[in-house]
């Protein structure tokens, strides 16, 4: 597998992730794998390559609408509670899109 992985360069596969610096959870900027490993949550991803292929790009899903999915799978999440005899009660503050 040395002919397609192992090393960052034209040619081989690659799964990258990029994290930002700017979030306060990994400031000061001391030790920064130990703030990716115990303090950085999904909102420091930057950018995500997977083999080779840009998936998330300054945050945002290159291929997918975020938002029409959000809103399919709220209303998917909604059918279901009702079709199991629960009523939904609009948040109090919502987003009225979703």
């Amino acid at each position: 597998m040395e002919d397609r992985i192992g090393l960052i360069e034209v040619g081989k596969r690659a799964d990258i992730v990029i994290h930002t610096c700017n979030r306060s959870e990994l400031v000061p900027i001391t030790d920064m794998t130990r703030n990716l490993i115990c303090s950085s949550g999904s909102k420091s991803v930057y950018t995500v390559i997977v083999d080779g292929k840009v998936i998330l790009e300054e945050g945002s899903f290159v291929h997918i609408d975020e938002e029409k999915l959000l809103i399919q799978i709220n209303q998917a999440a909604k059918a279901i509670l009702n079709r199991m005899g629960f009523t939904v009660e609009p948040n109090r503050i919502e987003n009225r899109s979703l």
